[in-house]
């Protein structure tokens, strides 16, 4: 992922609301659906709340027309901790959540897989998504690189309907990496469902 650590220096955020509303209000979920315009394009996002688990789902869907802008998703978290940590192929790293140094300055952008995550003490939050690789977590805000829009290398730049199903865990479980990988299995690989056809089940005749 070739990104300029130079995008800072020129952002917006995207918080002024077209609408929100209540979509389902239920003894084990709640779900909240909030309109976002800007500029030519439409971020809708679908926040589901569950009464049995402390997940919070974000499924996010995006029509995006923007050319050499980057699309991020922030999650402001009330964890204060010097280091976060990511999921690679082989395991998990961490990374500071700092720029004391020019190196950490340097690392502004981490490649992570299906989770990152925050901690402190014995609780924390880890950010999981299905789909998307780039993460940034400076000081208690965890990003999530969702879509770059870039024309280089190649001219087929991403635009239009884009579907990001997110996920967000509050735990209080020590070690960050013990916690997080066994949750992205509920975001990769959700539960399959089968149609069944009615039919006798057969016999066992006794002779």
């Amino acid at each position: 992922m070739d990104i300029d650590i130079f995008y800072l220096d020129k952002c917006w955020e995207i918080d002024d609301l077209e609408s929100i509303r209540v979509v389902e209000s239920g003894p084990l979920r709640v779900s909240l659906e909030l309109v976002r315009r800007w500029r030519h394009s439409c971020i809708t996002q679908r926040i589901h709340a569950y009464q049995h688990t402390t997940r919070i789902d974000f499924d996010t869907e995006v029509d995006w027309h923007e050319h050499h802008i980057l699309l991020k998703a922030a999650f402001p978290a009330a964890i204060h901790s010097t280091s976060a940590t990511y999921e690679i192929q082989f395991g998990a790293l961490e990374r500071p959540t700092h720029w004391n140094t020019s190196w950490d300055y340097a690392r502004f952008e981490v490649c992570g897989h299906r989770w990152a995550d925050l901690s402190e003490g014995d609780y924390g939050v880890s950010l999981l998504n299905d789909c998307k690789y780039g993460h940034d977590i400076k000081d208690n805000v965890l990003r999530l690189t969702l879509i770059k829009s870039a024309t280089s290398p190649t001219q087929r730049r991403t635009r239009g309907y884009i579907a990001l199903p997110m996920r967000s865990f509050c735990t209080r479980v020590t070690g960050a990496a013990k916690r997080s990988h066994r949750l992205p299995c509920s975001t990769t690989r959700p539960l399959p469902s089968l149609r069944a056809v009615m039919a006798l089940l057969p016999t066992c005749r006794q002779p």
